[in-house]
């Protein structure tokens, strides 16, 4: 007998498989082929930091969308490999040009992506079929490019052509640009609701001073004055509130059901994310939207 939670999932699958026919017209992927897909993305999901949150929780986090397309392609059909091009040329020729500094190789490099997509891997699987909807296809899709043109890179490094007659160099900070999208993109729900949980724990004279600080721009001795403290009392306080926000923040991450690696993605997209502030939870939200 199927639980309420199977039930629940189900009904969230068939419903992103009429959206996604609907977005993207009948690609021939039958809903039974599209459930198998968005169950073992849930599984992957659940496997690499989200194992405490719920099958239906993880669900929907996923771009299912983009998966019923990718998933029509892994099974090559027609239809769907015209729809992706259609989509996503100018998406891999962005990143194409992005990545190397030769606008030729640019275009050789876009033109040979959706072949090699389309192509078995060594586990006979079309590449395509990688993609596992936690980031949107799009994302995938720029990543894919920029370590496609560094492997290409490297290939005619190895073979000792020079430096300085290698076609194609690809940036190494094109990949951590990529690869920070992508964590934004998982992690940034989470993020902004655990500094939404983190705001609502401060108290007023909390909230008071952390907005004088970082919202009116005053430093530490203009709101000594302000307050009518010695400015070595300000910093103390300044100090505990925003201890007291990292561990809210810390304790609000746990609770979503991350575990210890996918806690430290976080902690890393908030560190060199400029997006992810104190006013972010002064605002009761986590960053602007992007």
């Amino acid at each position: 007998m199927k639980t309420s939670l199977s039930l629940q999932l189900e009904a969230l699958i068939g419903q992103a498989y009429r959206n996604a026919v609907n977005t993207h017209g009948d690609l021939l992927l039958s809903e039974a082929r599209f459930a198998e897909r968005v169950l073992r993305a849930i599984d992957k999901l659940q496997a690499a930091g989200f194992s405490e949150s719920s099958p239906a929780d993880v669900f929907k986090r996923l771009h299912t969308g983009d998966l019923y397309l990718a998933s029509a392609c892994a099974e090559m059909r027609p239809s769907a490999w015209e729809r992706f091009i259609s989509l996503f040329t100018p998406v891999i020729e962005a990143a194409a040009r992005y990545a190397c500094r030769s606008s030729a190789l640019a275009a050789d490099l876009a033109a040979t992506i959706p072949g090699r997509l389309c192509s078995l891997d060594a586990s006979e699987r079309c590449r395509i079929a990688s993609y596992d909807g936690s980031q949107p296809l799009e994302v995938w899709l720029r990543a894919v490019v920029v370590h496609r043109a560094i492997a290409d890179y490297r290939l005619k490094n190895n073979q000792t052509e020079p430096l300085e007659h290698a076609a194609a160099l690809a940036d190494e900070l094109s990949v951590e640009r990529i690869e920070a999208a992508i964590r934004a993109n998982r992690y940034g729900p989470l993020i902004r609701d655990s500094f939404r949980a983190a705001g609502k724990t401060l108290a007023e004279s909390e909230r008071y001073i952390l907005q004088l600080r970082y919202e009116h721009g005053l430093n530490g001795r203009e709101i000594a004055r302000l307050l009518g403290v010695h400015a070595s009392r300000v910093t103390r306080k300044l100090q505990a509130v925003q201890c007291k926000l990292r561990e809210s923040v810390h304790a609000a991450l746990v609770q979503q059901g991350l575990d210890a690696a996918g806690i430290a993605e976080c902690m890393t997209e908030i560190r060199d994310n400029p997006e992810y502030s104190i006013l972010a939870c002064l605002e009761g939200g986590g960053g602007r939207k992007r």
